[in-house]
């Protein structure tokens, strides 16, 4: 990482070379492999099967915001952010940070909770920000929690750039949990349909319309629902168990067929 552009370096060359299938999580990386392998004079099948997410019901009902912020000593009128995973400089933890400030000055009681793993050099960043008693830094937590803090949330913030390429985990299971999710318009992201999550532009202004959006799903209740629920059903259609485990098998049973020389 101490040269430019790491994430446009791929380590996995060598195994894109030599497979005889490759399977993909979105179509962005299968675009990518698929130039890689051509470029390595392989023509695998290089074929997408959706990350699937799992239903929430077995840690917390997505209706149960007011249980899960009792749960977690949330007061239950403020208007809650969340990011939620592991804090990579990818994040863009800080851009959401001096987004969340602008929007203190006109929701003094909104509350900005990350939970996750971060690096320690962000306590600092949140004190020059001014933001010590606004945002909440919880770390890393069990599966349960991980789902009450979305339950907990009004909207949530999951933005990612440069991209490595990967289906967030964290990003499907906000949107089954029926949540308003802010992602960048950037690479796999931008794959998702506009109507079920806010599209934040990446490069100049990305800071200043993350603020617009914060303060619309702020003002709007029913502009955060209907995101929430467009979410919820685009999860359940495209990324349930059932469908990746059909598509991991429709996948294989083609590339074995292909190494056979099989119709």
């Amino acid at each position: 990482r101490r040269f430019p552009g790491p994430h446009d370096y791929h380590m996995n060359r060598l195994s894109i070379r030599n497979s005889r299938g490759i399977i993909v999580h979105n179509a962005y990386m299968r675009d990518v492999v698929a130039r890689i392998a051509r470029a390595e004079r392989n023509d695998t099948p290089v074929r997408m099967v959706r990350h699937h997410a799992l239903r929430p019901d077995a840690w917390i009902s997505p209706a149960d915001a007011r249980a899960a912020r009792v749960k977690l000593g949330i007061e239950p009128d403020r208007f809650v952010v969340s990011s939620i995973g592991f804090m990579s400089q990818a994040k863009r933890i800080r851009v959401a940070l001096r987004a969340f400030a602008q929007l203190v000055r006109e929701f003094p009681d909104a509350l900005y909770v990350l939970v996750g793993e971060a690096p320690p050099a962000l306590e600092a960043d949140i004190g020059a920000l001014g933001l010590s008693d606004r945002v909440r830094t919880v770390g890393y937590v069990d599966m349960e929690s991980f789902y009450h803090y979305i339950a907990a949330s009004d909207f949530c913030v999951n933005l990612r750039h440069p991209s490595a390429g990967e289906t967030s985990g964290s990003l499907l299971r906000i949107m089954s949990m029926g949540k308003a999710v802010a992602v960048s318009d950037y690479a796999q992201f931008a794959e998702f349909p506009d109507d079920c999550c806010v599209k934040i532009n990446v490069g100049d202004g990305e800071e200043g319309m993350l603020f617009e959006q914060m303060c619309r799903m702020a003002h709007e209740p029913s502009a955060r629902a209907a995101y929430g629920e467009a979410a919820r059903e685009y999860i359940q259609r495209h990324h349930s168990p059932d469908r990746s485990a059909r598509g991991y098998y429709e996948a294989l049973k083609e590339i074995a067929g292909e190494d056979r020389g099989l119709s």
